[in-house]
């Protein structure tokens, strides 16, 4: 995913401030990724995908409950609730979206680019990739994934906890808070180039590189 020249200034700036903080003896790297790193919950009003609906859709502004569809597409500044679907493609998440996915299972991959915030939970199941970067906030937690679990150049926080993957795990120049714990995969768990040290323990993989 390449990246845009407005979050490539955002995210080196935020560099360069929390660099300027550490090389002024702080200590404070901590607290100043906390400042950065926030829950964004959805709360513009939802609509209930209507019933009988099928095939590749659109969700804006949409909650969708235990149906099964093809491919889910959420579009920029929209907000999308899933919860226990059933996708044969893929969960495509675009600029500024705000994306909940709660016990769902995807034949396909989850993607976003820039996303607000994704959050993956409740047991899902992902047979494909979960690909997020270039964003706000990720939150991937307590799912099964056949792929590849990659997290890169997020601006807030990271949480990737208690996944079980077939695939490999990458935590990629990420400037939040970041936290890895009780993961297994069954290939390479790599963490690097991450500003601040990851919160990380109890992870299951051939080989652990980086600061994880």
């Amino acid at each position: 995913m390449p990246i845009k020249k407005e979050r490539l200034f955002r995210l080196s700036a935020l560099w360069s401030a929390c660099a300027l903080v550490a090389a002024c003896g702080g200590g404070n790297e901590q607290s100043e990724a906390r400042a950065l790193s926030k829950t964004i919950p959805i709360t513009v009003p939802l609509t209930p995908l209507p019933a009988g609906t099928s095939g590749n859709i659109t969700c804006n502004n949409m909650s969708i409950g235990a149906v099964a569809l093809d491919s889910v597409i959420v579009p920029a500044t929209a907000s999308c609730r899933l919860e226990g679907t059933t996708l044969n493609g893929t969960l495509n998440i675009g600029q500024d979206a705000n994306v909940e996915a709660i016990g769902i299972s995807s034949r396909g991959s989850v993607q976003a680019s820039g996303a607000l915030s994704v959050f993956v939970s409740g047991n899902s199941q992902i047979t494909g990739d979960v690909q997020i970067g270039q964003g706000q906030e990720v939150t991937i937690e307590n799912s099964r994934i056949t792929g590849n679990i990659q997290i890169n150049q997020m601006l807030g926080e990271v949480t990737v906890v208690g996944n079980a993957t077939t695939g490999g795990i990458e935590v990629v120049a990420n400037a939040g808070m970041v936290t890895v714990t009780d993961n297994t995969a069954g290939s390479n768990l790599n963490c690097k180039e991450n500003l601040l040290a990851p919160a990380h323990g109890n992870n299951v993989a051939p080989l652990l590189e980086g600061q994880c």
